[in-house]
């Protein structure tokens, strides 16, 4: 959002405000306003170059533009307008990166096919665990192993059992 002054120097207030609860309480809604689109403006792009300056141009202190960083949903208004600013750069961001991607270097390639062609790396993990197999042969063997002695056992007593009776 850009704010303007009219002939007469004082500031217009936008048509349509993006939030009108973050401005509530403000002495200087649209210096704070400003001050949202000066913070999310990059570093080098930015006029003043400092906050302490920004605040002399606005008339205020520079303690005021710090409490307003503190302020509840500046920093969501902030992302909302680096959104905004970044929105509008990105085909010339795609530009560039196709200008790379085309000379073969493997970043920007895989970037490239990542954004234009919605390529995701996949890799699956299966798991098994080394010896999972082989320990449950042998709790098998175990379990029909002692099966298998506890009725021969039997079947032993049992025809000894026969043979003390006869």
């Amino acid at each position: 959002m850009v704010i303007v002054r009219d002939k007469n120097m004082k500031y217009t207030t936008p048509i349509k405000s993006k939030n009108n609860d973050t401005l509530k309480g403000l002495r200087h809604p649209l210096e704070y306003d400003q001050f949202v689109l000066w913070v999310a403006t990059p570093e080098p792009l930015r006029e003043p170059h400092t906050q302490s300056k920004l605040a002399e141009k606005f008339g205020v202190g520079d303690d005021t533009l710090s409490e307003w960083k503190q302020r509840e949903g500046f920093w969501d208004d902030v992302r909302r307008e680096i959104h905004s600013w970044g929105k509008n750069r990105t085909p010339n961001v795609v530009h560039a990166l196709y200008k790379k991607a085309i000379s073969g270097k493997a970043a920007e390639v895989k970037l490239w096919l990542q954004y234009i062609d919605g390529f995701s790396e996949k890799s699956v993990t299966q798991f098994e665990p080394p010896r999972l197999r082989k320990d449950i042969d042998e709790i098998i063997s175990l379990v029909y192993g002692r099966a298998a002695k506890k009725k021969n056992n039997t079947d032993s007593n049992i025809q000894k059992a026969n043979e003390n009776t006869t």
